[in-house]
């Protein structure tokens, strides 16, 4: 009995050659996204809990060092906002401090910034034009209004930056 050898060809093994090479580039294409796409997905998480942190920080404060002198009866609230003479970020005690806060390194968080800004806001929305959004909430120039504003930004040069605001006001 006569066995029947068959090897591949040189012609089959070039053209699988030929077919693997047209077909990994894709699969490595997509695999290189899906990588992307999952650290695009963290930043932005690790950005959002950086926020949330910073804002939780502030709106721990007092609403405004001032306000709790003893017999102060108007123009209670501090004007202008940001740090008091003397004050460092980490003895800030009231939320009004942090007005101007620009971090452009943030420990164990490379690649990160933020900063933060608190200003008077008029929430009257009575004469606004619907729809109510916190965008719309003007500022007060005079300073005198129960009710303050606080934008926290979060940047990265990957994912670009995002924002969080509230308003507080001074029974937070």
């Amino acid at each position: 009995m006569r066995r029947i050898r068959r090897g591949v060809t040189l012609i089959e093994l070039v053209v699988i050659i030929v077919l693997i090479g047209v077909m990994v580039p894709p699969l490595l294409m997509m695999f290189s996204d899906i990588t992307k796409m999952s650290a695009q997905a963290e930043l932005i998480s690790t950005a959002n809990a950086l926020a949330r942190s910073l804002l939780e920080e502030i709106i721990s404060k007092n609403y405004d060092e001032k306000a709790y002198v003893s017999g102060c009866t108007s123009n209670c609230w501090s004007n202008p906002l940001g740090p008091d003479s003397g004050e460092a970020r980490a003895t800030y005690d009231d939320v009004d401090d942090f007005d101007g806060l620009n971090e452009t390194s943030i420990s164990g968080f490379p690649g990160f910034s933020r900063s933060a800004t608190v200003y008077y806001v008029n929430p009257d929305l009575t004469a606004a034009e619907p729809p109510y959004h916190l965008d719309i909430v003007q500022p007060d120039s005079s300073n005198t209004l129960d009710y303050k504003r606080i934008d926290v930004t979060v940047s990265h040069s990957l994912v670009g930056s995002m924002k969080i605001s509230t308003v507080i006001s001074r029974s937070h």
